[in-house]
């Protein structure tokens, strides 16, 4: 299913929420890593796109969900999460060994079989 692009409301939820916090554009292109005339073209209308970069800064600036700026933005969404082994190679990068990752994934499957046991073995 194709996600449609909502760049009006995209631009309203980053406006609105800029302004519940108090910035100023300046301010938000100083805190998400962002040029200030980027924000200022975005917020008129001036792009049909925004860069998943673009909209990841801003969303851990303003604290907001990424998946509510990516599916405005006109980005799918996958519809379920990674497994937990791609899971923390994404989240922790390499600050963790692979040697550790094996461990921790080897962990959290005897811990996800011993409770499917203890449920009946359903989910």
């Amino acid at each position: 299913m194709e996600t449609r692009k909502d760049m009006g409301k995209l631009i309203e939820l980053i406006k609105t929420t800029r302004e519940e916090r108090g910035l100023s554009l300046r301010s938000l292109a100083d805190i998400a890593g962002l040029h200030h005339s980027f924000l200022s073209k975005l917020e008129l209308g001036a792009y049909d796109s925004v860069s998943a970069e673009s909209l990841m800064a801003l969303a851990e600036a303003l604290d907001l969900p990424p998946a509510d700026l990516f599916s405005l933005a006109g980005y799918r969404l996958p519809e379920s999460l990674p497994s937990f082994g791609p899971y923390l190679r994404t989240r922790y990068g390499e600050e963790l060994s692979d040697d550790d990752l094996s461990a921790l994934t080897h962990m959290f499957e005897a811990m996800r079989s011993g409770h499917d046991e203890t449920a009946g073995g359903s989910r």
